[in-house]
């Protein structure tokens, strides 16, 4: 009888181990992840992310915007930062659809009319090479978007900052 409760205590400990194990094992991807991204290693942070739109946010903190969109693309609510990356990537008609529908999903989104107004804006003053930087930047916050507040850089229209963007750098 006292090596059958010996026995139980031990299997409860090895059920319970495991049980702890497992938890680690599905959660640990997910700190590496978010402290690769905080530390500025974005495209390491890529490789752990398992959501889909930390995994676009971090490729897209890397420069990889082909990847991040082609992840953003996937997601229907995605299209702010799907704009982001086409624009930034040189796809201007296209990120200009994707401001579009983000417009349509949420209208008071003052980054999404802003990133779409100066696209159209400046693809009716000039051509633009699809390899050349737009002179003025994006209202560009991707991380945002999945959660978190967005401060809008001070501008001559907008001198006193607020709002809801942070100027790509």
């Amino acid at each position: 009888m006292f090596s059958e409760k010996r026995i139980m205590r031990k299997i409860a400990l090895i059920v319970f181990i495991i049980s702890i194990g497992a938890e680690i094992w599905l959660i640990a991807p997910s700190i590496i992840a978010h402290s690769l991204l905080k530390l500025g290693f974005p495209s390491t942070a890529a490789i752990f992310f398992n959501d889909p739109n930390w995994k676009g946010l971090a490729l897209y903190k890397a420069g990889r915007w082909d990847e991040a969109a082609a992840i953003f693309k996937k997601s229907n609510s995605e299209n702010y930062n799907l704009g982001n990356a086409l624009a930034q990537n040189g796809q201007y008609d296209e990120a200009i659809t994707a401001y579009e529908r983000a417009l349509v999903n949420q209208p008071d989104d003052e980054d999404a009319a802003f990133n779409k107004a100066l696209l159209e804006n400046t693809l009716q003053k000039i051509s633009i090479p699809l390899n050349k930087k737009l002179s003025q930047p994006l209202h560009d916050s991707p991380a945002t978007k999945i959660g978190g507040a967005r401060d809008r850089p001070k501008t001559e229209e907008n001198p006193g900052g607020g709002g809801a963007g942070l100027a790509a750098g």
